[in-house]
């Protein structure tokens, strides 16, 4: 057996498949281990571009941030850029853009970490219901008219989530491969063309740092990070310190799963700034 791993993808308290893990289960087994060979510095996504995940690590805090900033993005001054990574004002056209890029063979999924509640988790037809009713209700304006973009979170008829993941025929998904979005759980480890994200207002800076809004926070996988936060009564403990590591290891897991490029509307504003300060040029 063969495990290409990237341990950075685990965020979830209960994780049982690290290095650690399958080498002790070889063990229980009598199954020799070999020694872990290391694909640092590869990538076949994000363009081939191990300095978009530098930067990227930079931005979020995972590293330190690199000294010189390859321009790595991709635009019309730069045609050698390997990625595309685009900033949009409202919901709708984060889908538009990847719409553009969808009408082709090109794979593209919206995605968000955990900032808004899974409220259809138990319906059958999700898909169905009235707007007020979907995971997501955003309102935003555009050419002074106020107008409300809607979603369901990825559908998952008995814990599936083939339909999100592959999109094969028969299902919503295949008619529409912007009509769902994939939440971390479902797409670390997947990879596709392009990818939408909404960055929603679990993670933001503030005061020249990241923090984490508990009350934005609904990840079921980080239940017991979540209790221990609450008891430190709003001290950056041990804790809260692991929360937050928690949420930025979520954001590169969703700003890494696109092959060519990325869009991205921001929840917040004072987060767009700061990240759209760090983008090159």
């Amino acid at each position: 057996s063969i495990f290409l791993m990237d341990s950075a993808q685990g965020f979830r308290d209960n994780e049982t498949t690290s290095r650690e893990d399958i080498v002790n289960w070889a063990k229980d087994l009598s199954v020799t281990a070999s020694e872990p060979i290391s694909l640092a510095g590869s990538q076949f996504r994000c363009g081939g571009s191990k300095e978009y995940l530098d930067w990227l690590e930079g931005v979020l805090g995972l590293r330190d941030y690199p000294d010189n900033v390859v321009p790595w993005r991709y635009s019309n001054d730069n045609i050698a850029g390997k990625m595309k990574f685009e900033i949009v004002d409202d919901p709708l056209a984060l889908e538009e853009a990847l719409q553009t890029h969808g009408g082709s063979e090109a794979s593209v999924r919206l995605l968000a970490a955990y900032g808004r509640k899974w409220i259809t988790k138990n319906e059958s037809k999700p898909h169905e219901l009235p707007p007020e009713d979907k995971d997501f209700n955003i309102w935003y304006e555009r050419d002074g008219e106020r107008q409300l973009w809607h979603k369901i979170w990825n559908y998952a008829p008995k814990g599936n989530y083939t339909s999100f993941i592959q999109a094969p025929a028969g299902t919503k998904m295949y008619d529409d491969s912007v009509c769902e979005v994939g939440c971390p759980y479902t797409v670390r480890g997947f990879d596709y063309d392009y990818i939408g994200l909404l960055w929603l207002k679990d993670l933001v800076w503030r005061n020249g740092e990241w923090k984490f809004d508990r009350e934005h926070i609904h990840e079921s996988a980080l239940r017991m990070t979540l209790a221990a936060v609450k008891r430190e009564e709003g001290e950056m403990g041990p804790a809260s310190q692991e929360l937050l590591l928690r949420l930025k290891q979520i954001y590169r897991i969703l700003l890494s799963r696109a092959i060519y490029g990325v869009y991205i509307w921001f929840e917040d504003e004072e987060t767009r700034a700061y990240v759209e300060s760090l983008l090159p040029k």
